[in-house]
């Protein structure tokens, strides 16, 4: 992408054609200024979402497109199945409780109760590349510039989206034991300790010769751990942030339940509300984020380039571009990796719990505030 792309006029109210289209939406996700989509439009959606699913009213909210035009996107209601395969599916399979009444206590009750009875939107993120190949499709010719097409969001939807083959009814205190059980399990294994070894020893190195801080770990979209494979994601940050003695950790999933919270919250996290998470992130951070379902590669660039507050380390699933995968690259996310490198470690992560991981270190050369030293 050319870096002296003639940005379109965009008071005008079309672009004239696709190839002028194209070069605003090149333009607009090259400059690191511009958000993929503005932290308090996320929150204002959230809020008239919110007050529409409440009131019973309305099947679209209001956003704003790239180009500055208010446009409506689509609630997307969860009617297709019933109500309590989305309040409590991890005790709902197949069209029928995998329990039955008698065999929940009390205190399963409650849990079963508050799992998912509230219901939340989430929103369902268009990447960069989607815009550019519904551009494409188009046929050549004038296009709005308050056309969907060109909206960072798609639609709202409500509710989550239910474990895959889980058996039965996971209480706060079941959840919590899994926690503790898979924590001693991954510090038992070689991947476990020789991942806290080799970032120990970044840590120590870092901080003795380059100034480096290692203060707070943040952990996104890892997955509530219902998922096995979610479990040891959590395991790798609680025993990493242990281990460096960090006593500030984050995480966020929208996808968490209640036993999930409380589970994580004995093991001394935090549990960060929605794109919260990304203002936790400074440059004595470590961010974990896994095969996420949303862009958080271009989530956390536009916080980064606004504050200047580059991690120290990501540990993210390979950073690369994937057809089928939401959190693609874009130009200015490539510029942003520019300033790591990667980590070798000595014993190869699991691909079946942690897919292609990988972990970047903040060059050397590079300041807390992410300019290169004087």
């Amino acid at each position: 992408m050319s870096d002296n792309i003639t940005m379109p006029d965009i008071s005008a109210d079309v672009f004239e054609t696709r190839q002028e289209a194209l070069d605003f939406v090149n333009g607009y996700y090259v400059d690191p200024k511009n958000p993929w989509f503005s932290p308090k439009e996320r929150a204002e959606v959230y809020k008239r979402a919110g007050k529409l699913f409440k009131d019973g009213t309305g099947g679209h909210v209001t956003t704003t497109t790239i180009t500055g035009h208010v446009i409506l996107i689509p609630i997307v209601r969860l009617n297709d199945s019933p109500f309590w395969s989305h309040v409590a599916p991890e005790a709902y399979r197949d069209g029928k409780f995998a329990l039955h009444w008698e065999e929940l206590g009390e205190e399963d009750l409650r849990e079963l109760l508050k799992v998912r009875s509230k219901f939340r939107p989430s929103l369902v993120y268009v990447t960069s590349d989607q815009v550019v190949k519904r551009i494409q499709d188009r046929p050549e010719g004038p296009i709005r510039k308050d056309d969907v097409i060109f909206s960072p969001i798609e639609s709202v939807r409500w509710g989550y989206d239910p474990p895959v083959n889980y058996p039965g009814c996971v209480t706060a205190k079941k959840m919590s034991e899994r926690l503790a059980q898979g924590l001693e399990n991954w510090e038992r294994t070689e991947q476990g300790r020789g991942f806290n070894r080799q970032v120990q020893a970044v840590k120590d190195d870092r901080g003795k010769n380059n100034g480096f801080e290692f203060k707070r770990v943040v952990g996104i979209a890892l997955g509530t751990m219902t998922e096995p494979c979610s479990v040891y994601q959590h395991c790798m940050v609680i025993s990493l942030a242990r281990q460096l003695g960090i006593r500030e950790v984050w995480l966020q999933d929208p996808a968490y339940s209640t036993a999930d919270k409380k589970a994580l919250h004995e093991h001394g996290a935090k549990i960060a509300n929605d794109d919260r998470v990304f203002g936790h992130i400074y440059s004595d951070s470590i961010v974990v984020c896994i095969a996420p379902a949303i862009p958080a590669l271009e989530l956390m660039q536009a916080r980064v380039a606004a504050f200047k507050e580059w991690p120290a380390m990501l540990v993210w699933d390979r950073v690369g571009w994937h057809e089928w995968y939401p959190d693609r690259c874009t130009t200015r996310v490539y510029d942003m990796m520019d300033k790591y490198e990667i980590l070798d470690l000595d014993s190869p992560l699991d691909r079946d719990e942690f897919l292609e991981t990988t972990v970047y270190v903040r060059r050397r050369e590079q300041a807390f505030s992410g300019m290169p030293r004087g």
